[in-house]
């Protein structure tokens, strides 16, 4: 016998549910993690995948405007709050059993991470129900969004894009940062990491692929770190030419094609090799403490 529509779509929903993470972040995680300026909390903003972060909420009771959208606003709050508590506990025992993977500065320790996600899930939570009345949490996903060209002036994606580099593919990647182009003047996506902590494969060929449409690229260091790095590839990133890792605990660094490298200071990181033929405009070379 056939179950009812209702019924399926209802199992599909909670399948859905059933497979996400609703760790979010606070308001000054994203000031670290996007290098967030007062200039820039002016912006009108919208933040893609912010899942139960605190950061609209904080936003906007300092009077700043903030659209978040996610899929998992689909769902109640007592059913996001469900979520986060069926998966904490696996998660930070996980961050508990791998110490060499994770950087204690903000936060402190595993329970210090705890602590700050169930307050931040706790401050989105009150938010939440009045926030979606409010068109401040949109259900919605990428690569196709529903706003208008340039409707916002800065686009934030928190631990999505890059992050599930190994599960989503190389055109959905393009394809949403080409669409967050469209409606935003200006997008900053954080971390560049995937989940096995190197550098996503995309990133060149993204930024390339950009810069054929006129949209410009940079990559440059903020004040938030939690994850470690172990491996850096720049490689193709041929017109740059200062480059300054500090503090990141990268273990190996890739140089090949910098042909227009002609500075480096590489300060308290782990690399044990660093291969710099290949190099013939370099003039400025700092190591302290590697």
């Amino acid at each position: 016998m056939r179950l009812p529509l209702f019924f399926e779509l209802e199992q599909k929903i909670m399948m859905i549910l059933d497979r996400v993470v609703p760790f979010g972040r606070s308001k000054a995680e994203y000031e670290l993690m996007f290098a967030l300026t007062e200039s820039d909390r002016q912006k009108s903003i919208i933040d893609i995948g912010d899942g139960p972060a605190s950061f609209n909420a904080e936003m906007t009771v300092a009077g700043y405007q903030v659209v978040s959208i996610d899929p998992i606003y689909q769902f109640t709050a007592d059913e996001i709050k469900s979520r986060f508590d069926a998966c904490v506990d696996n998660i930070i025992e996980q961050v508990r059993n791998t110490p060499n993977n994770w950087i204690w500065s903000y936060p402190k320790s595993p329970e210090d991470l705890r602590a700050n996600r169930e307050k931040a899930i706790a401050i989105f939570l009150k938010d939440y129900d009045r926030g979606k009345v409010e068109g401040r949490y949109i259900n919605a996903e990428l690569p196709k969004l529903d706003f208008i060209d340039h409707q916002f002036q800065l686009a934030l994606c928190s631990h999505f894009l890059f992050l599930y580099s190994d599960h989503l593919s190389f055109d959905f990647h393009l394809n949403s940062i080409r669409e967050l182009c469209r409606i935003a003047k200006e997008v900053r996506i954080f971390p560049l990491l995937t989940l096995a902590q190197v550098r996503s494969p995309y990133i060149n060929e993204i930024c390339s692929a950009l810069t054929k449409e006129g949209i410009s690229s940079e990559i440059f260091q903020v004040p938030y770190e939690l994850q470690k790095v172990s491996d850096v590839n720049l490689s193709n990133l041929s017109k740059l030419t200062d480059l300054f890792l500090n503090d990141n605990q990268i273990s190996r660094i890739n140089l090949d094609g910098l042909t227009n490298l002609n500075r480096i200071l590489l300060s308290k990181n782990q690399i044990r090799n660093v291969d710099l033929t290949g190099l013939p405009k370099l003039t400025i070379l700092g190591l302290r403490a590697n």
